[in-house]
């Protein structure tokens, strides 16, 4: 029995159980022992467990015998040895992680498990890794959970890094009810609220799962916030959209020692990006500089992206310039920052430049090129780019097709247009309804709805509702709107509920066609079916009238939009102030332009402009001077 005593403590040191005070082992070889935890008895599996490693026992190398293990026998032995050497292969990651694949290959998915929570403090085995692992064995990511909650029933009792970990699958896989179980043990428990690592995974698990309000109160009632505490508030807080708070705790943090993470500030700057944060940013910026983060290369390229969308391309020039390290990521976002601000020519260069530097262009560099020269409609230009591309050894892709046909926007283009769909059929790239739908809407602008209509034919069951909205706007605006009202009837027939823009396309085309009465009507089919008229729609009968001739009409429908409560955008004061000018209303119009001073809108280039013709056609010349000189 003192033998049995002194060879268990031994194996309670094992790859298992090492630092984990009052765990047991749990059938993990059948090789080694098994353990009874309900009724704490032991049984013995002999094998020769010596203290003093033998000398082939320096020879044996874990992943050698798992990389041959043949059958789950084998893999149990190997196991079985690594316990018993275990000061040898404790730290080893790549052991364990090799481990788990062998339970795994043999469809014992409750060893794996095992190895995984009660390893994964030892040997650092995170849940992307085991994740990655179980998904390649086609094993669902629950059960994981599940052999969670059987190891806690057993009677394991598992420590905070375990748990935080644990807490983080639960997040992941949106289970609450574990979240709160495990929760309400660790508040049994006596729950540290120092552990930052427990705390910050249950922030992280309200913020996502239940309510951001509760994992912000979590954080604010903290006594002692770390990097991690800080950071992951933070990301809780960009993660759930609330990214104004995500930057004041951004700003708070900077008063204490706590430093942000690298993605953190990548994310912040991403969503600085996309929520015009251009002074934020440059808040970010700043901290970079300041704590040494410049040479970070994905940092720098969220640099020159936030501030290309922010419309400050020398900026984003200026900090790829001062790039000591740039990789294929640093090229494409300067280059993509110029095409999307139109500067065509200056990406073409960066791009010959990037190729001088002996850096190869992937598939994102060119479609970048070729979105740049779609959105300036230079569909010759996007040809050529399309050559060169091919000459480099590279197949377009189904974006690359579809900015190559954004740019055919034109009816004398048409010609362009039929090329690049014989290439799509040449190379097979047909069958992508993305591709299809575009090319749809590309020999619709073309005026070329015989073949629109081909294409929507061909596509059968496919169809989206953007395939349809296409079609219908095409045979609007060409004034076929018997065969628009057909089509949308056959859509309705098919199961495709109209949005908006269906509805909006006939608004539209019976408008353009001067035909007023049957436009309202169509206004008055979108109520009945539940779809609220909206901007785009009136404004949509007002420019029809205006280009009829029957300004006092749409003067009426500007009024009858009011009474719905729908607020005008800067189409709509534009269109107005163009009637207002035809009928020289000018008192009318000085109104206008007092709303559109209060509500900012006099910054739009188009209403500007609308406001200086009306003072023109009104005869106040003093005034249309203000406007232009913008006084």
């Amino acid at each position: 029995m003192e033998n049995l005593s002194v060879t268990f403590r031994h194996c309670y040191s094992s790859l298992f159980l090492h630092q984990f005070k009052k765990r047991y082992l749990l059938n993990h070889s059948s090789a080694c022992y098994s353990l009874d935890i309900k009724h704490a008895s032991f049984e013995f599996i002999p094998i020769s467990v010596s203290l003093k490693p033998s000398s082939s026992n320096w020879d044996f190398h874990p992943l050698k015998k798992l990389n041959g293990c043949k059958n789950l026998v084998s893999v149990k032995a190997t196991h079985a040895r690594m316990v018993k050497l275990l000061t040898r292969f404790e730290l080893e990651f790549i052991i364990a992680k090799c481990l788990i694949s062998g339970y795994l290959e043999f469809e014992e998915f409750g060893y794996a498990s095992s190895v995984f929570f009660l390893g994964f403090p030892r040997n650092q085995v995170s849940w992307r890794d085991f994740s990655e692992e179980i998904e390649h064995f086609g094993v669902e990511k629950y059960k994981v959970l599940e052999e969670f909650v059987l190891l806690q029933n057993k009677g394991v009792n598992f420590d905070g890094e375990v748990l935080a970990m644990v807490l983080r699958i639960c997040t992941v896989l949106m289970n609450r009810f574990l979240g709160f179980t495990i929760h309400g043990s660790l508040i049994k428990r006596g729950l540290d609220s120092s552990d930052t690592r427990v705390v910050s995974a249950l922030m992280g698990f309200y913020g996502r799962c239940v309510s951001l309000d509760i994992a912000n109160k979590i954080f604010d009632e903290m006594p002692k916030r770390d990097d991690l505490a800080w950071n992951e508030i933070i990301m809780v807080n960009l993660r759930s959209g609330n990214w104004e708070k995500a930057v004041k705790l951004f700003r708070e943090m900077q008063f204490s020692a706590a430093k942000a993470y690298d993605r953190t500030m990548v994310k912040l700057l991403q969503v600085c990006s996309n929520e015009e944060g251009l002074a934020e940013g440059r808040q970010i910026h700043g901290y970079v500089l300041r704590f040494g983060f410049e040479s970070n290369v994905s940092m720098c390229n969220s640099l020159i992206v936030m501030y290309s969308r922010n419309g400050k391309l020398e900026s984003s020039r200026k900090v790829f310039n001062l790039m000591k390290d740039r990789n294929l990521s640093s090229w494409n976002s300067i280059v993509s920052s110029y095409t999307k601000l139109g500067y065509v020519d200056d990406a073409m260069n960066l791009l010959e430049e990037m190729e001088t530097c002996g850096l190869k262009p992937d598939i994102v560099t060119w479609n970048s090129l070729l979105s740049g020269y779609a959105f300036k409609s230079l569909s010759r230009d996007a040809i050529a780019i399309l050559k060169r591309m091919e000459i480099a050894g590279l197949k377009p892709n189904t974006s690359s097709i579809s900015s190559l046909l954004q740019a055919v926007t034109e009816p004398v283009l048409l010609k362009d247009g039929k090329t690049i769909h014989g290439y799509v059929i040449r190379n097979q790239l047909w069958y992508d309804l993305y591709v299809e739908t575009t090319m749809i809407d590309m020999y619709v602008k073309t005026g070329c709805l015989t073949y629109a209509r081909i294409v929507f034919d061909i596509m059968d069951d496919k169809k989206n509702i953007v395939a349809w909205n296409s079609l219908i706007s095409g045979l609007s605006y060409a004034g076929l709107l018997k065969d628009a009202e057909a089509l949308l009837s056959k859509m309705e027939k098919e199961g495709i509920k109209p949005d908006a823009v269906t509805w909006n396309n006939l608004v539209s085309g019976y408008a353009t066609w001067g035909k007023t009465k049957k436009a309202l009507a169509v206004i008055g089919k979108m109520k009945e079916n539940g779809v609220a008229p909206n901007v785009v729609s009136w404004t949509a009968i007002m420019s029809g009238c205006s280009k009829n001739g029957d300004f006092r009409n749409a003067l009426k429908v500007f009024i009858k939009m009011q009474e719905e409560g729908v607020p005008p955008n800067s189409a709509t004061i534009s269109t107005l102030l163009r009637i207002i000018g035809c009928l020289s209303l000018l008192q009318s119009g000085k109104e206008v332009h007092s709303f559109c001073l209060r509500n900012n809108l006099i910054r739009d280039a188009y209403v500007a402009t609308a406001l200086v013709d009306m003072y023109a056609k009104s005869g106040d010349l003093q005034s249309t001077n203000e406007v232009f000189w913008g006084h």
